[in-house]
């Protein structure tokens, strides 16, 4: 039994490790390669095999399934040993989802170093007890074995697969969220929409979520996007009653003149407690991949309310490097809605959580209305697109259609006022002209 009260014992966590694999081979397989997970962290012998067949299986390329790995444990006289196929059956259904896998490496590379430390000491007590031995160097040799065994893990496949390979370029990441020609939301990514309040932030998001299952034709506020593949989009609504965020997604369906598709997953958490909301996310984000082959994109809105307190720059660091490596290990991009300080003329957001958040994500996108009610999108910073304020793509609310509609950008609006002038212009030398000038239209 672990002495770290949060953490199953080994059994039960080699277990959950082992369920979630068969759940979701590639991806688990993939989290256990980043954490160094080695068979030998197993301590018991049957898990120990079941895990190395398992891999095999998934590094040849051949599906997991209970016949696949029956019979290779089957044709290595292994099968028996490992309880034979109820032991296989039971760990097919052992979980639910493969959401708490996390939990499970944890626990078991942290009972694995428990063993290691207390084998390694063992040893040294032994050394230490004869005479012969100086020391001074068996602290210093000890020291170098405890350091060793606190960085198994932590370095090796996860730092390998983070160097730099000239030979072989990484893919090119096409964007997820488009606004107008510039990209500003692509795989792997945070996305920031951050507003005053009541400045349409929710009815962007609508728009941006239209904008996914209606690339075509749908007044999405210059936003777009394709889901050609059906994944899923995951959509939190962390800050709205449920008659509200009902009204956003019902909106956001007649601006694109379709039904709900499938893969639209969108969620009133409002009545969760800050726990609820962060399991419910992992959990959700785990099922919604497995059901339709992946994570198109992430809305959370109101972000602010996965924190306890956006000020405290502990939890918020970690809340910003927890979201990001979702990005990262969903391939998607969360898109995190968070409210700009009352009065702010720069875009201050809340606390510590905001400023980390705006130096992470790789666009943030700024909402400011005027006296009109006309809200403007723009984006001072951003890695891959540029969009001044004065030009920004430009909406409103609109009494006759009951949701916000795109009005002119600021300089569509001073062309089409300036063309409008010089028409009226002409029309006044027009008709001041004799006819005897024999000028056209066109001419003048």
């Amino acid at each position: 039994m672990s002495t770290n009260g949060s953490l199953p014992n080994s059994p039960d966590a080699e277990k959950g490790v082992l369920a979630s694999l068969l759940l979701a081979p590639r991806q688990v397989f993939a989290e256990c390669a980043k954490v160094g997970l080695e068979p030998a962290d197993f301590y018991i012998p049957a898990h120990r095999t079941i895990f190395e067949h398992a891999v095999g299986l998934i590094i040849t390329g051949k599906p997991v399934d209970f016949i696949t790995l029956a019979t290779s444990l089957r044709t290595a006289d292994a099968l028996e040993k490992c309880g034979g196929p109820p032991f296989i059956n039971e760990l097919f259904v052992h979980l639910p989802t493969a959401a708490a896998v996390d939990h499970y490496l944890a626990a078991v590379q942290d009972e694995s170093r428990r063993r290691e430390i207390i084998t390694s000491l063992g040893q040294f007590s032994t050394r230490a007890r004869d005479k012969a031995n100086d020391a001074a160097a068996l602290a210093s040799e000890a020291r170098t074995a405890l350091e060793r065994i606190e960085r198994r893990g932590a370095g090796g496949a996860t730092l390998d697969a983070c160097r730099f390979d000239f030979a072989t370029p990484p893919p090119e990441v096409p964007p997820i969220f488009r606004l107008g020609p510039a990209t500003i939301g692509s795989r792997g990514n945070l996305l920031s929409v951050q507003g005053g309040a009541k400045t349409g932030k929710s009815a962007l998001l609508g728009a941006m979520i239209a904008s996914t299952f209606a690339p075509d034709g749908s007044d999405s506020f210059g936003v777009g996007s394709e889901n050609k593949d059906g994944r899923a989009l995951v959509h939190f609504d962390t800050e709205q009653s449920r008659f509200d965020h009902d009204g956003l997604i019902r909106r956001a369906l007649r601006r694109a003149g379709q039904p709900p598709p499938v893969w639209l997953r969108s969620y009133c958490v409002t009545g969760m407690n800050l726990a609820q909301r962060k399991n419910a996310l992992l959990f959700e984000l785990d099922r919604a991949s497995a059901r339709h082959g992946g994570v198109h994109s992430v809305f959370l809105d109101g972000v602010g309310d996965l924190c306890l307190d956006p000020n405290d720059s502990a939890e918020a660091f970690a809340l910003v490097d927890e979201l990001h490596r979702l990005a990262i290990k969903y391939d998607t991009v969360i898109v995190c809605v968070l409210h700009e300080n009352p009065g702010s003329e720069t875009g201050k957001t809340r606390g510590h959580l905001g400023s980390q958040l705006e130096r992470k994500a790789e666009t943030n996108l700024r909402l400011a209305k005027d006296g009109d009610g006309v809200t403007v999108i723009f984006a001072e910073k951003a890695r891959n697109a540029h969009i001044p304020k004065e030009s920004g793509h430009r909406f409103a609310w609109d009494d006759e259609q009951k949701m916000h509609v795109t009005v002119e950008r600021g300089n569509d609006a001073k062309v089409s006022e300036a063309k409008e002038s010089y028409d009226r212009l002409a029309a006044e030398i027009w008709a001041g002209l004799p006819t005897s000038a024999g000028l056209t239209w066109s001419n003048l």
